[in-house]
């Protein structure tokens, strides 16, 4: 195959991928009566991903599910979130914080997450929420402290904002056999 042709096979996936993306966009009703576009999560996780992984590599392996899409995307904010590890000494700092009253929240207006003009929608159908510091996808295996220490950095965020930008269905291996799960 030559260059042109991996060129114009690329060209036509990237056409494809947009036209599901567009297949894939529904209506969504706004409290205040205004009707805007959205887009489910599950639909732009690939490209959420990519983009993250481009600009960003984890410093220490982070767990991840066994389907290809199933990790979490790398996030330089806080500057020291790429370097979060699972041993004592790679903790993130803000779990060793007692009192709240030593670490100041972020003062910005948590805003509806919109990707490309499309308003982000959760599995449900629920708006979704946009974090300065929380990952635009989350893995199925994303370990508890990790959880804890992004709700810490921000105490306006719920479970709810992390558990929608994980993947919708995962992959359980049980006894070597990988079954799909919703």
């Amino acid at each position: 195959m030559s260059s042109y042709d991996r060129e114009e096979t690329e060209e036509a996936k990237e056409t494809l991928s947009q036209d599901s993306v567009l297949d894939n966009e529904e209506e969504h009703t706004l409290p205040n009566g205004q009707v805007v576009k959205a887009i489910r999560h599950e639909y732009i996780r690939a490209e959420l991903l990519q983009a993250a992984e481009a600009r960003h590599q984890w410093t220490h392996p982070q767990p991840q599910g066994e389907a290809a899409d199933d990790r979490t995307a790398p996030v330089a904010f806080p500057a020291d979130q790429l370097d979060w590890g699972w041993t004592r000494d790679l903790y993130p700092p803000i779990n060793f914080v007692l009192r709240k009253r030593e670490y100041k929240y972020p003062d910005y207006e948590v805003q509806l997450w919109y990707h490309n003009g499309r308003l982000v929608l959760d599995l449900e159908g629920r708006r979704m929420r946009y974090f300065h510091h929380l990952p635009a996808v989350c893995s199925s295996q994303i370990p508890g402290g990790h959880i804890e220490a992004l709700m810490r950095l921000d105490d306006r965020m719920s479970y709810s904002d992390i558990r929608g930008r994980m993947p919708p269905r995962i992959v359980i291996k049980s006894r070597g056999v990988a079954k799909e799960k919703p």
